[in-house]
């Protein structure tokens, strides 16, 4: 239920409409016409009144009146943006009228209404302290406390509730303070206090406009309490005490709810069916035919819940609901037709709401299982910024499982993981899981499995997450672990596929655990996955997966002696070879294929195999001739493509640039622009064979050929990526920056408004870079490029000055893995110093001390160290520094000498900060501390008696100078010394 304040506005007005004339001469039939006008609602009316009365009468004492009293009509007319301004120009032209309060106090009426609480709040507040006995102080304290409870605080907005009834008992505001005391509490869920102030009011005000709202209220209270009973009573008394009540409608519904609720469906459908009979034009009659249809769903009596989804009318909010849930039971009956043109329907309707994502979520399933990929995909990405971009990213995530397209996979399943709170984690986690094995990631593999195997004993996947989890061990050379699940995998799971696989990981196990003969034992049973003959294959394969290469090579070795085998396993052999960069053995295993089996189906990408071994080897020309035999021999091979790009390759790598294009041009005519974008790596040689050649103006024009030609693609903008980058590395930033900047293409534009960024940064044109960044991080929350753009926006606006902005988007940062997450992290414990957030900086820099490494655990540490200094811990602080130095980076050691050097001397231990001073000098004489190291080694010699050092530390200052404050400050200190 929510708070309808309108009628206060009617009180009011009235209130104003009858304050004594202020005028002392006779009375302006115009001016009381335009009051007449604006008492009876005719605001648009009124304001022409009062502004033509005014304006004609500029000197009467009444024109204050009337100027006011027009732009209030605006206020009243909803017109706030406008209202707002002649409300701040009245102000000002009219400084000592009566009715300046008045404006003020409207002013901060119109932040509410356009829900700018923080600025209601404030004008609130501000007219209280300006105007602390003016009549519409009542006012301000009221709508302060409405400006509180819009912005959730409703603590503050309870004191001013109680503030504004302790000053006026008997004020227009009283009940209405009243009400929103208990909707306040209402909204916390302190219910008992909610109802102990409505039942307040309904006593105390028993003729307010509020009471039936009170009543109501309360019956809505004890529904959301599941005091079932209560809730139900005080309905029914409602509508003995009020047979003609205004929430007399409202009150029906509620009772079909609790029916419902207290699975008293017959009830329940009485109620509404009273409600829909007796009040047919009630904005709760479609909500009444939208339960009982539901009613009927859940009982899966799909006939009669149709029939009812369809009386909700059009006009209804319900509308879009029925619609959806009635063409779902069309496809549960079998009418997948039917069901998918009303979901089509629904999904263009705009005023659809969430429904319409429901309905694209649906064709998206729908287009998956028809396996109409390109229109599931295009759905799924229309969906990504709607409430249930989840189910629909979980969708496609599992689509690029199918296709082993895993590193995005795994993009999609964590972004659901991290950020999706209900069901669709599940699943997520397994996928998750399963990808990362097959990314060879197997620590956090093992991790996600077992979180899926813990939280969901019940899991639809959960004998294959047994037999992976089982194998994430293996590969992590956990041999226990591994013999335990995989053992649990053939108990849980008999006579299965997996429980194959799981003996003989069980067996491979063993072996690793010195158990030969128990391993034997094992794998003489092993049969075939499909099979029940022994699989040398499968052997091989498993032994491959597992990165056991040398089992592999032995199993491959034996499948090839087989003749159903021969070709296949001579391949697989070929590939552990080259796998473990023996390229040799691999090159000789091809020949043996290619000998054996010129017309094989492996034939040709054994060629290939065999051409990518030879460059291994540094061997261009062979590599190259390879690849001509391959085009000869196999005219109609899926490799030819990709033989002239290898060709092109190793004419590049040999300076032949002008074969090097010939080749890379070939693969671009085989192929059909501008579809196949996999056009773009030819392209971006041919751009490098010319740069190497003719220089970088010509391959620039060569590639503006192809954004040219194919202008408005993913080929042409991802050539203009690359041509953008070629002047980004060339050191042309301008050029670079409008390159960057027109690129549009979805895909693609994360990647280009980041350089774009860094283009603008180094252009010094930090706005524009801000701009760029915020634009990612707004329009692209899933990208890759998020993180970087985060860093580099913080760092804009951390060198900018702009600490609290910066620090928004900081802490967006999730826990540190990277590089970049941890300067993210570092940046943010800065942003903190500088806001004086001292316990968070210091919680930051600890966190990086403790999951960090090398050159941002040191400076983490130093930052500690620097904080319990400041402080004057000087133990502390020394710890730190000590611990930062012997993280061993080059760049944080002389920093960290320098600052224990500070620490000593504080301490009062001249002698061995003297001696750390000095180390600098002598260990690490170019580094940026040494000149202060110095500058402090001398002040310590001149303090302790040292003349003579002092003075020639002094001038190893002077002579350096690299630092010119220091300079300045030792030829001070020679000045002194030898006068």
């Amino acid at each position: 239920m929510k708070k309808n304040y309108f009628p206060i506005y009617t009180i009011l007005l009235t209130f104003l409409l009858f304050l004594p004339t202020l005028s002392t001469g006779e009375e302006i039939s115009d001016l009381s016409l335009a009051k007449k006008l604006m008492s009876e609602g005719l605001y648009e009316l009124a304001y022409d009144e009062f502004f033509e009365f005014a304006e004609k009468n500029r000197n009467s004492p009444d024109a204050p009146e009337a100027f006011y009293l027009a732009y209030d009509c605006l206020f009243l007319q909803g017109e706030y943006a406008e209202a707002s301004s002649q409300f701040s120009k009245y102000i000002r032209d009219f400084p000592f009228s009566p009715f300046t309060p008045f404006a003020q106090e409207r002013i901060g009426e119109v932040y509410l209404k356009l829900k700018d609480y923080e600025k209601a709040k404030e004008t609130f507040e501000g007219f209280i302290k300006l105007y602390p006995e003016n009549e519409k102080t009542e006012d301000a304290l009221f709508w302060l406390g409405e400006s509180y409870y819009n912005m959730r605080e409703y603590k503050k907005a309870r004191y001013y509730y109680n503030l504004c009834m302790e000053r006026y008992p008997k004020g227009r505001f009283y009940d209405y303070a009243l009400f929103s005391l208990g909707f306040s509490y209402r909204q916390e869920k302190r219910f008992d206090d909610a109802e102990k102030f409505f039942k307040t009011l309904i006593g105390s005000h028993p003729h307010s406009s509020l009471v039936e709202d009170a009543y109501i209220s309360i019956g809505e209270i004890e529904f959301e309490k599941g005091e079932l009973d209560s809730s139900l009573t005080a309905f029914t008394n409602y509508r003995k005490n009020y047979p003609k009540g205004t929430f007399y409608d409202k009150s029906l519904l509620y009772t079909g709810r609790v029916y419902t609720k207290k699975r008293e469906e017959k009830l329940a459908i009485k109620a509404y069916g009273n409600l829909i009979k007796n009040f047919p034009d009630s904005r709760y009659t479609n909500p009444a035919r939208y339960y009982i249809a539901w009613i009927y769903f859940e009982r899966k009596n799909y006939e009669h819940a149709l029939k009812h989804f369809r009386t909700v009318e059009r006009t209804s909010k319900l509308y879009f609901p029925s619609l959806y849930w009635s063409s779902v039971i069309l496809e549960r009956q079998g009418k997948r037709e039917d069901a998918v043109q009303q979901f089509k329907e629904l999904s263009v309707m705009k005023d659809a709401g969430g429904f319409r994502n429901d309905a694209l979520y649906e064709l998206a399933r729908i287009s998956y299982e028809s396996k109409d990929t390109l229109v599931a995909d295009s759905l799924v990405q229309v969906l990504e910024r709607t409430d249930r971009k989840w189910k629909a990213l979980l969708l496609k995530g599992n689509c690029l499982f199918e296709k082993e397209r895993y590193l995005e996979a795994i993009e999609i399943y964590s972004q659901i993981i991290r950020e999706e709170k209900n069901g669709i984690r599940k699943d997520a986690i397994y996928r998750l899981a399963s990808s990362l094995y097959n990314t060879k990631d197997y620590r956090k593999a093992e991790e996600y499995f077992n979180v899926y195997l813990t939280n969901y004993p019940d899991g639809e996947y959960r004998k294959e997450a047994m037999l992976l989890f089982a194998e994430c061990a293996f590969k992590m050379k956990k041999w226990k672990d591994a013999l335990a699940r995989y053992r649990n995998v053939k108990a849980t799971f008999p006579n299965t596929q997996e429980a194959r696989l799981a003996m003989m990981g069980e067996g491979w196990t063993l072996s690793k655990l010195g158990r030969d003969k128990e391993a034997y034992a094992i794998l003489k049973k092993v049969k075939g996955v499909e099979g029940e003959k022994k699989d040398w294959l499968t052997l091989g394969d498993a032994a491959y997966n597992a990165g056991r290469f040398n089992e592999a090579i032995s199993n491959y070795k034996k499948a090839s002696k087989e003749k159903a085998t021969r070709e296949i396993g001579l391949f697989k052999l070929g590939n552990t070879y080259y796998r473990i960069k023996k390229q040799r053995d691999a090159i000789k295993t091809y020949d043996e294929l290619i000998e054996k089996f010129p017309m094989g189906d492996l034939a040709d990408d054994a060629y290939f195999k065999k051409g990518e071994a030879l460059r291994k080897l540094g061997d261009y020309k062979s590599s190259s001739i390879t690849m001509e035999s391959l085009r000869k021999l196999y005219p109609s091979s899926d490799f030819i493509g990709r033989s002239h790009t290898l060709s092109g390759d190793n004419y590049f790598d040999t300076g032949d640039f002008d074969n090097a294009r010939i080749q890379y041009q070939k693969m671009i005519e085989m192929l059909k622009l501008p579809r196949d974008t996999v056009a773009v790596v030819p392209i971006h040689g041919i751009m490098k064979s010319i740069q190497r050649k003719d220089g970088e103006k010509r391959a620039i024009e060569y590639a503006d050929i192809y954004i040219d030609r194919f202008k408005g693609t993913y080929l042409s903008e991802r050539i203009r990526m690359l041509k953008a980058d070629m002047f980004y590395y060339s050191g042309k930033i301008k050029e670079a920056e409008e390159e960057y900047g027109a690129v549009e293409n979805k895909r693609l534009k994360p990647v280009a408004l980041y350089y774009q960024a860094r283009s603008l940064q180094l252009l010094k044109k930090n706005n524009e870079a801000e701009k760029r960044l915020r634009e990612i991080i707004d329009e692209f929350p899933r990208s890759r490029m998020v993180s970087k753009a985060v860093l580099l926006l913080g760092k804009v606006l951390f060198e900018g000055r702009k600490y609290s902005e910066s620090l928004k988007f900081l802490e967006k940062t999730g826990k540190p893995e990277t590089e970049e997450d941890f300067e993210v992290v570092y940046i943010k414990g800065e942003v903190y110093l500088k806001l004086n957030y001292k316990k968070k900086a210091i919680e930051t820099f600890k966190e990086i001390k403790d999951t960090g490494h090398g050159k941002w655990k040191g400076k983490a540490l130093l930052r500690l160290g620097d904080i319990m200094l400041d402080d004057e811990k000087l133990t502390e602080a020394f710890s730190f520094y000590e611990k930062a130095e012997k993280t061993g980076e080059s760049e944080i050691i002389p920093e960290a000498y320098y600052m224990k050097g500070k620490v000593l001397e504080k301490q009062g231990n001249d002698k061995e900060a003297l001696k750390t001073f000095l180390k600098i000098k002598y260990n690490l004489p170019d580094s940026p501390f040494t000149t202060k190291a110095l500058f402090e080694a001398a002040e310590i010699a001149l303090r302790t008696g040292k003349k003579q050092d002092a003075l020639s530390l002094y001038k190893e200052v002077i002579e350096r100078n690299d630092d010119k404050t220091l300079t300045i400050r030792a030829k001070d200190r020679l000045k002194t010394i030898n006068p």
